[in-house]
């Protein structure tokens, strides 16, 4: 029998005082925390981009992990050229 999936709670990360807080706001609060929010992320990726520690792992990471890709670009293109040869032979 197969499992049913249980409805999860797709904020549940969200920390419970902000859960909370924003259902008691009206719109015009709701809509400046959206702002804060916003200009928070905005200042997350502006960090994130000028943070060299973590271009440089990033660069280590894809160069450790070009085997693999390259590996596997290959062998989808193995897969790819095997069914156009059945399709032509009429067995696909």
């Amino acid at each position: 029998m197969a499992k049913m999936k249980k409805n999860k709670d797709p904020y549940k990360d969200l920390p419970p005082e902000f859960k909370e807080a924003i259902p008691s706001m009206d719109v015009v609060d709701i809509r400046k925390t959206v702002a804060k929010v916003a200009l928070d992320q905005a200042e997350l990726n502006i960090a994130q981009k000028a943070d060299q520690d973590l271009a440089d792992k990033k660069e280590i990471a894809k160069e450790a992990g070009a085997v693999y890709k390259e590996s596997a670009k290959l062998n989808k293109l193995k897969i790819s050229y095997c069914r156009s040869i059945l399709e032509n032979k009429g067995n696909l």
